[in-house]
């Protein structure tokens, strides 16, 4: 650990609440992972929660909605009494609770933050905020806003936390790119001056040489199904219909299950979802094809032809009892820049057009890459860059 991380990590070692940021890559998610191996190794009671599935899914956590039962507009006397009478264990377990931690915090509303922390109250009995649990708050406002409502820092709740803030700022993700780095400070400052505009203007050029073609990031959803589904149904068609389905395995009931299967076929650009080999650079965000198909195994090359064997990747629950093994890879023809959030991707097409609606879009999509050689870009607007005001300011004080 670098020594802001160290920082962090002794503001939780000392029992204090914690801001966690710093630039898309710095990271947060490694600080997060050492920060829970020292929980769990002196037995505190935490959840490990963020606000979207797949950034829950990259730290090995739980959506906040589904650790605490909020379910979708629920008041705050519905979710307690579906605790106190339904849920019985699980309230005895959140009484028992000593560190909430919550990672892509940007998503957070000004709402949410109250409802959870006139939430904790009732389970603790406790009139301190959160009911007196230590917050651990991660993550960077400069990326994906709240769907609806205001950022969580407007509301009173976050100056009664009393925040201990920590910015990261050394950058891991494009440690080997000063250009891609000086980009992205521009951009986080909310200013994109000429030259770095036709920088990214002339990434329509790009071009890819090899079997592997770039992950295309896309402001709204509907392209993203449409176009892995058509282009691994050319696939399949050339494959004689000939695919492998890679089924997820646990020993207990995991919420739509169903997710984690992955359907192959040969010469399929997927995406590796788990961090396997940092040392092959076999990690999170990895692109590749499948060149071969096992009962258990799928062999993929890489977008340096390097040959890997990929196979069932287990995640275990914090109390290392319960487990789900699945095919830690997905198809990534097209995602959507809302689901790339926390991910690094080796290979992008990025579509920054009139589509960006919302402060952060466009660098939450430019911040996924690593080098910025292996981006191309179809579309841009210089409306499409802006920070909200708030964040700037959130950031100065």
């Amino acid at each position: 650990m670098n020594e802001k991380q160290l920082d962090a990590f002794n503001i939780v070692k000392n029992k204090q609440n914690l801001f966690l940021s710093g630039s898309a890559g710095t990271g947060k998610s490694f600080t997060i992972k050492k920060i829970v191996e020292y929980l769990e190794y002196n037995n505190i009671n935490y959840g490990l929660t963020a606000l979207t599935g797949c950034a829950a899914s990259l730290i090995n956590g739980q959506t906040l909605h589904s650790y605490l039962l909020l379910g979708i507009d629920k008041s705050l006397k519905d979710i307690y009494n579906d605790l106190s009478k339904k849920y019985i264990p699980k309230l005895k377990s959140l009484k028992s609770l000593n560190t909430l931690i919550i990672d892509e915090i940007s998503m957070m509303s000004n709402e949410l933050i109250e409802l959870i922390d006139e939430l904790f109250k009732l389970i603790k009995s406790n009139l301190l905020p959160f009911g007196g649990i230590q917050v651990i708050l991660v993550g960077d406002f400069h990326q994906l806003p709240p769907i609806k409502g205001n950022y969580c820092f407007t509301s009173p709740t976050w100056e009664t936390l009393n925040m201990n803030n920590i910015i990261l700022t050394d950058l891991i993700r494009q440690k080997d790119d000063l250009v891609l780095q000086e980009i992205l400070e521009e951009l986080r400052n909310g200013k994109i001056s000429d030259e770095t505009f036709q920088i990214l203007k002339n990434l329509n050029k790009t071009e890819f040489l090899g079997d592997i073609k770039p992950t295309k990031l896309f402001p709204v959803n509907t392209n993203v199904d449409k176009i892995n589904n058509k282009e691994f149904q050319k696939l399949v068609k050339i494959n004689d219909g000939n695919i492998t389905i890679y089924k997820a395995l646990s020993n207990y009931k995991v919420d739509n299950i169903e997710s984690f299967n992955v359907c192959l076929t040969l010469n399929a650009q997927i995406m590796v979802i788990r961090n396997i080999n940092i040392e092959t650079h076999l990690v999170n965000g990895t692109r590749g094809i499948v060149v071969g198909l096992l009962d258990k195994c799928v062999i993929i090359k890489d977008i340096n032809n390097n040959i890997h064997h990929i196979n069932y990747y287990t995640d275990l629950n914090k109390n290392k009892k319960n487990y789900i093994s699945f095919m830690p890879l997905k198809l990534a023809y097209a995602i959507s820049i809302h689901k790339s959030q926390g991910s690094s991707i080796d290979c992008l097409e990025l579509d920054l057009g009139d589509d960006i609606f919302v402060s952060g879009q466009t660098y939450t999509a430019l911040s996924r890459a690593t080098n910025i050689n292996n981006i191309k870009i179809i579309n841009i607007e210089k409306n499409s860059f802006f920070v909200n005001k708030k964040i700037i300011d959130f950031y100065k004080k």
